[in-house]
């Protein structure tokens, strides 16, 4: 029987990793600590604040050192702050005064009937656009080339389903440090929550380099909706696009 998280009272499920599928930490590990001593056996950590890291992984996740250019503090992509939009306005009703929805009550459109679950394909590309955009931030921030290189035209597919799927490195959704293994991607990058209707939408995991829906980023706990079709960025060259119903093809 799977674990519920207690951190900060999520309430998501534990995965067989150890780490919720939902808020993406690791239920009873001890929190990082500035210049914490690396516990025995615990694996490489960050020098800058002390936090675990991938040992495949180039940035740390906790403050965005730079392992590679052992730079201090790494802001390998910039955030900008997400636009705000004012909701959109209620709908009117139909000419003539009638309410849609009975005698008592508002004009508010009912919402769909849940729909079943069932499998999505999320297809993962690189992206040849937005690496060109990664690497113009980065020489902004650094003033130098970007230290990562593109790997070329890839494909793969990977078949979803479920309400959470976890985007990272070593993820048991979609594993972005499977090829060609973009080091821009954290850990715990992202995830996928599927919605009453049956569509899924993305919502960033507080990750060192942002996910973008349409070139702009998602702040932390901010879920944006994915369209059959539809796609979202991570890392320095990863493009994921969704679609519902298909057979994936196996990587």
């Amino acid at each position: 029987m799977s674990l519920a998280c207690g951190i900060d009272g999520c309430g998501g499920q534990v995965a067989s990793d150890g780490f919720c599928d939902t808020c993406g930490r690791q239920p009873g590990a001890p929190e990082p600590t500035s210049g914490a001593p690396s516990p025995t056996g615990a694996g490489p950590t960050c020098p800058r604040c002390g936090s675990s890291r991938d040992p495949g992984a180039s940035f740390c996740e906790a403050c965005g050192f730079d392992f590679l250019n052992a730079s201090t503090p790494s802001t390998p992509v910039a955030r900008p702050a997400p636009s705000t939009q004012e909701p959109p306005p209620e709908p009117m009703s139909p000419a003539g005064g009638g309410n849609p929805q009975g005698a008592h009550g508002g004009s508010r459109t009912a919402s769909p009937d849940p729909v079943p679950a069932a499998d999505w394909q999320a297809t993962v590309t690189t992206d040849a656009v937005w690496y060109a955009r990664f690497c113009e931030t980065w020489r902004s921030a650094h003033g130098d080339d970007c230290p990562i290189r593109f790997p070329g035209d890839h494909e793969r597919s990977v078949r979803i389903s479920g309400p959470v799927v976890v985007i990272g490195r070593h993820a048991a959704g979609i594993d972005l440090a499977d090829e060609p293994n973009d080091p821009a991607v954290s850990h715990r990058h992202a995830s996928l929550v599927l919605q009453p209707e049956g569509t899924y939408a993305v919502t960033d995991l507080d990750s060192s380099n942002g996910t973008y829906v349409g070139s702009e980023p998602i702040a932390k706990g901010q879920t944006v909706p994915i369209a059959p079709g539809g796609s979202f960025n991570v890392g320095a060259f990863t493009r994921i696009t969704l679609e519902p119903g298909v057979s994936a093809r196996e990587a």
